[in-house]
This record gives structure tokens, C-alpha cells and sequence, in this order.
């Protein structure tokens, strides 16, 4: 027999459903009292299976919580005891006694401090804490968070830090509430209790408080527990911010007696994961992509929109850096692998410089003016987000000049962290846009003991290309020359070139828009496949004849069974009886239609010869590829590759014929293979420049 009771309960306006579930559980015959309360417990986790039901994600129902938190009240309106201890407070804003230290932070956005006094013996431990970032969102939604002390979210976290108990002990009103908390401190420590008074008033300037002050009840926690009573005192402002963004500063000064007396770092780490609250506020309203376009949208329209007034001196960096860095030809650089084969690297030493320049080149999707702003915002929250807590500032002076400074640590002991000062000054001319850096001095930035200061010049130019697809095009080559000073390692130096180097790969990604250009050119070859009407020339028919040849010829060898990632693949490897050929055929079964499948195939064709292409110009030979060209490549040694390229262009044929190198061509298509012929032909179809491609290529071993 069960029964099931209902009651409502609500806090504020959300509902809630207290479930109490009675049974009573009557066995037959002699049963044991173990095995009874084993049935009558595993009857009663019914309830538990209703409440995971119900159960919302902790995020949601806090949020729904702090929406419905009413407005503070004034601080005028409060009575003597709760003026009391918001001065009480708020005195931790005012503290001069000893000098603010800084303390390493969880994130770049927020700083951290400590006042700490080793104490005597017989002393006990006490600090003093200060935390200030901004958030994303108003002072009362801000304050609504912290609030609610009881909320899913830091209950939760309460539990993952282990600590035993947390738990509300009065409601003095919705905004004064008593609550304790037991802290879990390592062994042989014993667990610290702290027991406070949370109030939220609202200052006569605007500005939102949160006020935290010990009390000496003494709370029932249900068991027994040795522990140490902590006092502590907090103080939590929200100011509105006045920028268009919904926004607000917080500054949180905690002052901490842990009882007893403690080493000094673990007072550090006990401080820094209470200034954290700070952190987690800041992480669940951010909008870091939200606000950083904001700021990037309004330098692209100052790029592209706003005329250009730069100074004699700017027009004399801008043209100095490019006299050093921008004239140097791609021939004079050595070749750098790159992790990201869109992005060409290289590498050059010059003579008479302390530093190798560097250089990369790519294209991306995306106008010169949003490419050109997402490099400017070196503040930017995901430039910040990346660069840890070390400083970085930009200082504008005017649309077209400002001072950028930078500190980079390299995690290498004994190495002291590397700076950077330098004035950015950009130039339109035509459809390309130029950004330099170079060394610099600036009244606001001396030379700090703390670090070594380094040299670094940059050229970047930012060329407007023809869309491809609709959507835009920007060549981006980017040039630095960089002096880390002192005696740096050979492999630091290098792993520094390197990831300077795959920054670009980073501006590629984050602009990325490769399927939508690549779903365009499918549905192009897709199209020009279930439209195609024209007949066939004599050498593509021969072409085909020889493809379906290969199927036949595959049917009389004896095939062996290879092994695939995925089960609904059959693969096999065979070998010809009379040269030393090697086939391989795979089969699989793919959910659609012939068209759809073969249009990807062609068009990885074409962007496979897009890519050789760039790869003879690299080695200065010039390949023609356009709608009405014949390619093909024939071996003819280990060392040398002619290239032949045929093209008509209104009616009359023309070929030109080079040679390259073969170490590229082995590193293309295998060093124990060799290519005996590739053909690519492109003929124009009725639908304007739209192509057609047929791809043979046959290998065999040397």
C-alpha cells in the first residue's frame, strides 16, 4: 500500500512541488528486518525517478530565480542595525593600512590583490582581498547572482570543492537572509564554519551593494563536525556602466580571519578561490563575441568609410617599414613547412638585422576592412582570452595611430617575460590597406625591471581580390622582423616563429566560410552533370572506354581484402600479372543520387590542379588554368617534370611547355611512385564559363 501527498510551495512566483511518499510493505512468511528495509528503501527511490524527471538544468532555474529578484532597496530606507553594517562594510573600500599585491588570476579579465601580514606566534591568519572585472549585463542582474547564494549553480560548485554543508539558516526579508557554510580545508586542518548576514541595498549614487558580516549563531547542521569558526567580512559593489553596452563594474574586498594560524599559501589559495565568485559572475553573463564585434564593425566602417588625415611623421613609419619589409620578394625567402596548407610560410635572414624576418601569406573570405579590424583589436576579449594575465593595452592617439603594448611569457625558468611597445599606423591606398608596428616610446610605458624589452617591426598589406562564389576575397601577407633580447635558445626562437607564423591560420579559421563556397561550386558541377547535352570528343571517349576497361581488368585479378575504418566498406588490393602495377577498388553505399556524389569528386579534381598550380608558382614556372584549358604532366626522370599546358582562347590554340623540380613532385604524389600521366580537361559548356573536367592519373611503382 502507497500514498502520494501534494503540497504546493512557492518562492516567489515559481512554482514548486514538495512530493512525500508513504508505503508500507507486508511480506508473507518469515522475512528478515535487512530484507525488508532493502525492499522498502529501493521503494522509496520512486521519488528520486520523479524528481530526475522534472529536473531542468541548474543555469535555467537560477536564471528564472534572479529574473524575478526584486529591486533593492535605498540605503536611507534601511533602519540602524542594517546602516550599520553596510558601514561596517563598506570600511574594507577605504583600507590604507599595508601596500596591494597582486595575485595570480583564474582569467585575463579579472585582477586580484591581497593585503597579508604573516602573523606572530600565537597570531592568527588574517588577509585582505580585492577582485574587479566587468560584466556583461546590468548592476541589478549582476547583484541578483550573487545574491543568491543558495542557487543551483553555487550549491553545486559548493559540493564539487567538497565542502560538507551549505545551507540557509534566516530569511530576514528578500534581501537579508542569514546563511552558513563549512569549508573544507586540507589535512591535518580542521574544516572552517562560517556563518554571515547577506544584504543587497542600493547606494544613493546608483551603484548596487552586497554586503557579507559574521554573526555567532550557532547552527544546527544535522551531525556532528569538528570545526573552526572563520569570521569573515565582504563588501561587493556594482556600478552601471555608461557605455551603449549593458554592462557593469564590480569591485569585491573581502577581508578573511581563518582561525587559527595558517601558512601563508594556503591563506593565497583560500583568498583567491573566494575572489573567483568574481569569475564565475563574469563567465555566466559574458558576451565576449557580442561585444568584440561591436568593436570590430565600428574600426572596419572607420577603415573603410573615414577619410585619411595621416601626419608627416605616420606617412614617414609607414614608409620606412615598408622599405624594409615590404619590398622583399617571396623568391628571397626559404620555405617553411606549414601545419595549415593554406597558409604559405618563409623565412629569411638580412644582412646588417639582429632578427630573421619572417613572412605569411593566405587568402581570406572576408572583406580587406573586417580582416584588417580583427588583427587591430589587439584589446579585443578573444586576443585577451588567449594572452593569459599578463598586461596588454592599445592606446589610441587618432583614427590612424596608437601605441600598442604587449607582454609575452615564454614559461622558460630563468627567463624573464618579454615586452613589447609599439606605434600601429595603417594607410589606404587603392583596394589595399597597409598596417605596420614598430618600435617605440611612450611617457606611459618605462622600461620595467620585470621584463626585458624587445623589438619588433610588422608589415602587413591586405589586398581586395575578385569574390569567388559571392562572397568576398582578401590576400593577406604578413611580414615581421622580431628581436626577443638577451640570449634566447635557438628552439625558442624557433617555437616563437612558428606560432607568430600559424597567427594567420588563426585569422583564416576564424573567417572560414569554406562550405558555403565549396556547397556553390558543387551545386555548379551538379548541375552542368544533369544538364550536360553535348556529345563527347574522340579522346574523351577514349578516356572512358579506358576507365571502365580498368573495372573489367580488376574483375580477372585475384584481389585480397582490406581492412577499412567502417564496416560498410569493402576494400581489396590486387596486383597486375604482367608489370608492377598495384589496384585497389573500394565499394560503398552512399544516400544519394549519382549526381550528388560525383559533383564533390569533380570538384575536389579541379581544386586538387587550383593547388599544383600554386604550387608551380611557387617555384616561378606559370601554369594556365581557365575554362577551354588541357593540362597534363608526364614524368620524364627523377629530377625533371614537364608540364604542358594547352589552351583555346577565341579560337586560336596555344601550349606552352616548362620544367620544375621533381623534389616537389615527389613530395606531391609519393617518393616510390611515379606519375605516368595526368590529364585535366576543361571544355566550355552553354552555361557561360561553367566547366566540365575529366581526371585519369596512372601510377606505378619505379
Amino acid at each position: 500500500m502507497c500514498m502520494f501527498a501534494f503540497p504546493n510551495t512557492f518562492s516567489l512566483t515559481l512554482t514548486h512541488t514538495q512530493i512525500t511518499y508513504l508505503v508500507q510493505a507486508q511480506l508473507n512468511g518469515i522475512i528478515p528486518r535487512a530484507l525488508l528495509n532493502t525492499r522498502i528503501k529501493s521503494t522509496l527511490s520512486t521519488v528520486l525517478t520523479m524528481q530526475d524527471k522534472f529536473e531542468r538544468p541548474p543555469r535555467v532555474v537560477d536564471a528564472e530565480m534572479q529574473a524575478l529578484f526584486p529591486l533593492p532597496p535605498l540605503l536611507d530606507s534601511l533602519d540602524d542595525d542594517q546602516k550599520a553594517i553596510v558601514s561596517s562594510c563598506r570600511a574594507l573600500e577605504t583600507d590604507v593600512n599595508g601596500e596591494w599585491v597582486s595575485l595570480p588570476s583564474p582569467s585575463s579579465f579579472v585582477r586580484m590583490w591581497k593585503k597579508f601580514t604573516p602573523p606572530r606566534r600565537g597570531e592568527r591568519s588574517v588577509a585582505l582581498g580585492k577582485a574587479t572585472t566587468t560584466i556583461d549585463c546590468s548592476a541589478k542582474k549582476a547583484a541578483a547572482k550573487w545574491f543568491s547564494v543558495m542557487g543551483r549553480l553555487p550549491v553545486q560548485k559548493s559540493n564539487e570543492q567538497g565542502n560538507p554543508a551549505r545551507l540557509l539558516v534566516t530569511t530576514n526579508g528578500v534581501h537579508d537572509i542569514c546563511w552558513a557554510t563549512i569549508k573544507k580545508m586540507p589535512f591535518p586542518l580542521l574544516n572552517r564554519e562560517l556563518v554571515g548576514r547577506t544584504m543587497c541595498v542600493t547606494d544613493t549614487n546608483g551603484d548596487v551593494l552586497i554586503t557579507y558580516s559574521p554573526v555567532d549563531d550557532i547552527v544546527d547542521y544535522g551531525m556532528k563536525m569538528k570545526t573552526v569558526r572563520a569570521v569573515s567580512r565582504c563588501f561587493v559593489r556594482f556600478t552601471p556602466s555608461t557605455s551603449s553596452v549593458e554592462q557593469c563594474e564590480v569591485a569585491f574586498h573581502q577581508y578573511l580571519d581563518a582561525g587559527g594560524r595558517l601558512p601563508e599559501w594556503l591563506v593565497n589559495l583560500k583568498m583567491s578561490l573566494g575572489l573567483a565568485a568574481v569569475d564565475d559572475t563574469r563567465a555566466l553573463f559574458q558576451r565576449d563575441d557580442e561585444i568584440d564585434k561591436v568593436e570590430r564593425d565600428e574600426l572596419a566602417r572607420v577603415l573603410k568609410d573615414e577619410p585619411q588625415m595621416l601626419t608627416a611623421d605616420e606617412n614617414v613609419l609607414v614608409n620606412k617599414v615598408h622599405v624594409k619589409l615590404g619590398v622583399l620578394e617571396w623568391d628571397r625567402f626559404e620555405e617553411v613547412e606549414s601545419l595549415d596548407h593554406l597558409v604559405r610560410m618563409g623565412k629569411i635572414s638580412v644582412d646588417g638585422s639582429s632578427g630573421a624576418v619572417i613572412r605569411a601569406s593566405l587568402t581570406v573570405d572576408a572583406p580587406v576592412e573586417e580582416c584588417a579590424a580583427w588583427d587591430m583589436c589587439q584589446t579585443s576579449r578573444e586576443s585577451l582570452r588567449d594572452h593569459g594575465s599578463l598586461p596588454r593595452s592599445l592606446t589610441k592617439l587618432n583614427d590612424h595611430y596608437g601605441v600598442f603594448h604587449g607582454v609575452y611569457d615564454f614559461n622558460i625558468p630563468g627567463f624573464r617575460p618579454r615586452e613589447f611597445l609599439s606605434a600601429q599606423v595603417w594607410r589606404q591606398q587603392g583596394d589595399e590597406l597597409t598596417v605596420v608596428y614598430d618600435n617605440t616610446h611612450h611617457t606611459d610605458f618605462p622600461l620595467n625591471p620585470s621584463y626585458v624589452r624587445g623589438s619588433s617591426i610588422v608589415h602587413t598589406v591586405y589586398r581586395s581580390l575578385q569574390p569567388v562564389g559571392g562572397l568576398p576575397q582578401t590576400q593577406v601577407t604578413w611580414t615581421q622582423q622580431v628581436n626577443l633580447g638577451g640570449a634566447i635558445p635557438k628552439f625558442v626562437v624557433n617555437g616563437q616563429a612558428a606560432g607568430q607564423l600559424m597567427y594567420l591560420s588563426t585569422m583564416r579559421k576564424r573567417f572560414d566560410r569554406s562550405l558555403e563556397i565549396d556547397e556553390g561550386v558543387r551545386a555548379q558541377h551538379m548541375h552542368l552533370i544533369t544538364g550536360h547535352e553535348e556529345g563527347y570528343s574522340e579522346e574523351e571517349t577514349l578516356i572512358l572506354r579506358k576507365g571502365r576497361k580498368h573495372f573489367a581488368d580488376f574483375e580477372g585479378m585475384k584481389a585480397t581484402k582490406l581492412e577499412m575504418k567502417s564496416p560498410t566498406t569493402r576494400a581489396e588490393k590486387a596486383f597486375g600479372k604482367t608489370d608492377s602495377r598495384a589496384w585497389g577498388r573500394a565499394t560503398v553505399t552512399v544516400r544519394a543520387s549519382p549526381e550528388e556524389v560525383s559533383a564533390p569528386l569533380v570538384h575536389s579534381v579541379a581544386a586538387f590542379f587550383s593547388l599544383f598550380r600554386r604550387f608551380l608558382l611557387s617555384f616561378g614556372t606559370l601554369c594556365i588554368a581557365a575554362p577551354g584549358v588541357i593540362l597534363t604532366l608526364r614524368r620524364l626522370s627523377t629530377s625533371d617534370s614537364t608540364v604542358t599546358t594547352c589552351y583555346t582562347t577565341r579560337g586560336r590554340s596555344r601550349r606552352t611547355t616548362s620544367s620544375v623540380s621533381g623534389t616537389g613532385l615527389q613530395g606531391l604524389f609519393g617518393r616510390k611512385k611515379t606519375t605516368e600521366a595526368i590529364s585535366l580537361s576543361c571544355l566550355p559548356t552553354q552555361i557561360g564559363q561553367s566547366t566540365r573536367a575529366l581526371f585519369v592519373a596512372k601510377t606505378r611503382a619505379p
